[in-house]
């Protein structure tokens, strides 16, 4: 798969390559085109990653040996602001800050309209994107199967 991916990006201009194994994205490292953006895919806390076997909430900690292999991160929202058993907001992580001080990119995932995250947000999509990029430490972007919502959110 490296080869095919190495290969892909010598005859395309791609802009990113994501994926959630740290052995993969280390093996392309260094070797893609210097405008592609490599960007390490969290999973849920919980979750072991393939490559180290330590579990994705474990790996978050450790920002410096992310930044080795990877220009970003693209975690789901809730590393970012946490949801409490009570269906309302936590405070927020000081994930986005550490990240940027490391000199990672932060893209947030998990968006959607279609499914209720918070009552913070009182069902309201556009609130749950602008909690996310309308702060002084913004994520640099996020993931989402509606597009035009957060284009009008941010818009």
């Amino acid at each position: 798969m490296v080869d095919i991916v190495l290969e892909l990006l010598k005859v395309y201009q791609i802009e990113f390559v994501s994926s959630s194994d740290i052995g993969f994205l280390k093996s392309i490292s260094g070797k893609s085109n210097k405008a592609t953006k490599v960007v390490f895919k969290l999973l849920n806390n919980n979750k072991v990653e393939p490559s180290t076997k330590k579990p994705y909430g474990s790996i978050v900690k450790d920002l410096v040996t992310i930044k080795s292999f990877a220009s970003g991160i693209m975690v789901p929202k809730e590393y970012i602001w946490p949801v409490k058993p009570d269906k309302y907001l936590g405070l927020p992580t000081t994930l986005v800050a550490d990240a940027h001080k490391s000199g990672l990119e932060v893209y947030a995932s998990g968006f959607a309209n279609d499914f209720f995250t918070s009552y913070s947000y009182d069902y309201d999509p556009v609130a749950e994107y602008l909690q996310f990029v309308d702060r002084g430490d913004s994520v640099d972007g996020v993931v989402t199967d509606f597009p035009a919502t957060a284009s009008n959110a941010i818009g």
